[in-house]
């Protein structure tokens, strides 16, 4: 403490100040307040007495200093090592806690299934009567308007005609959807970068080639229980010319490859992982696609290929290597059977292309597995750095 003639200064050690509770910081607010009455409630007059003789002032007037400082010396000696601990302690259990998870609502996307497929169905009705109507309008008669449908819709015309208008369909059941939901576009459908490495994109296509196979094992065994009577395919094969050709494999790849995927692994898949575990959700997908396919064998085949489509989403975290694998599984099954039919190659050319094929993709489909694992395990170690360098709560904070 100094003295001069006009102030008197304390000078008190520097001491880190702990988080106190509010009644602690009580007792210091007091003890200030006394010190500040203390120097305004100071006489001038007898400020200019000591500023003149240059002498202490009584102990009778600095009674009320004495005592404000005694207040503060107890205060800090008094300070209660318990609540430090406790305040240290609501820290380290504040640090631990996670954000809560908010669990979406599933039954949205089961309800968007639902509209889809009945737009789907009510769109091709709607195209029917539509084509209907334009033939009897340019004089085809009623009793063979039936028939010049049939002829129609066997065209590779119109067969993809109506294919694109029902893919179109399925697309915009998940386009719409996504722009009205929280979460950003891209984000919502998949429509990210996968997590995979360029020459990874090329082997887990050629992968998909094994469990295609395991779906035509199925379905073969399928049709020959259920046999199948009507198989609108085969009729459009034995109309399909060489320039249509061309656009039924460029249809039947891309179209059904990237409105399928929207749908199902982009749309539908994501919301169920962030509700139900991965095995139950990729499992529900699977089932509902291949009940999309309707007739019994198709369905085994894509619930098959599905079960990879959705295990390869989830562990890329994107729906673009699915694209591939859905356009590829397509086109070349399209491609092997139409060069056989067009004489580009033979029969047996054909049987060894598949075997080659099927050779190259239970290669492939192994490496996948292996790309697959160690892309979520990346994942996850990434999450868990970005968990352990967040940012830490002050006491504080903790204490407000």
């Amino acid at each position: 403490m100094f003295n001069n003639a006009s102030d008197t200064t304390i000078c008190l050690p520097a001491k880190t100040v702990e988080p106190r509770l509010a009644s602690d910081s009580y007792v210091f607010t007091a003890a200030l307040e006394d010190l500040v009455e203390y120097e305004r409630s100071t006489d001038l007059s007898t400020v200019e007495e000591v500023t003149e003789s240059v002498e202490p002032s009584p102990a009778s007037e600095s009674h009320v200093f004495n005592a404000a400082l005694a207040e503060l010396v107890e205060f800090e000696r008094s300070a209660d090592p318990v609540t430090v601990e406790q305040v240290t302690e609501v820290e380290t259990v504040t640090e631990k806690v996670e954000p809560v998870r908010v669990r979406p609502r599933v039954w949205t996307v089961f309800l968007t299934l639902l509209l889809a497929t009945g737009a789907f169905v009510a769109g091709q009705v709607v195209l029917v009567i539509l084509l209907a109507i334009g033939l009897a309008v340019s004089g085809v008669e009623r009793q063979n308007l039936q028939a010049s449908l049939v002829e129609i819709l066997s065209h590779p015309a119109g067969f993809i005609f109506l294919g694109l208008a029902g893919q179109l369909v399925i697309g915009l059941a998940a386009v719409v959807p996504a722009m009205l939901s929280r979460i950003p576009f891209r984000q919502r459908l998949g429509l990210v970068r996968a997590k995979l490495p360029t020459w990874g994109f090329p082997v887990v296509t050629f992968g998909s080639l094994f469990p295609a196979a395991l779906g035509i094992l199925a379905a073969s065994w399928l049709a020959e229980q259920i046999p199948v009577e009507d198989n609108p395919i085969a009729t459009l094969m034995e109309n399909m010319t060489p320039a249509w050709a061309v656009l039924w494999v460029l249809f039947i790849s891309l179209a059904p490859g990237l409105m399928e995927e929207l749908l199902f692994r982009g749309y539908l898949q994501t919301r169920l992982l962030k509700r139900w575990n991965p095995c139950f959700a990729i499992l529900v997908s699977s089932a509902l696609f291949g009940l999309a396919h309707v007739t019994p064998h198709r369905i085994a085949f894509a619930f098959i290929v599905g079960l990879y489509l959705g295990v390869l989403a989830w562990r890329t975290g994107s729906i673009w290597p699915g694209v591939l694998c859905h356009a590829f599984i397509n086109g070349s099954g399209q491609i092997l059977h139409l060069g056989q039919k067009f004489g580009v190659w033979s029969e047996s050319t054909t049987e060894v292309a598949a075997y080659t094929m099927l050779g190259l993709g239970v290669i492939c489909f192994g490496v996948s597995v292996w790309l697959m694992v160690k892309a979520r395990s990346e994942s996850i170690r990434r999450e868990s750095r970005a968990v352990e360098s967040g940012p830490k709560m002050s006491p504080r904070l903790v204490q407000a």
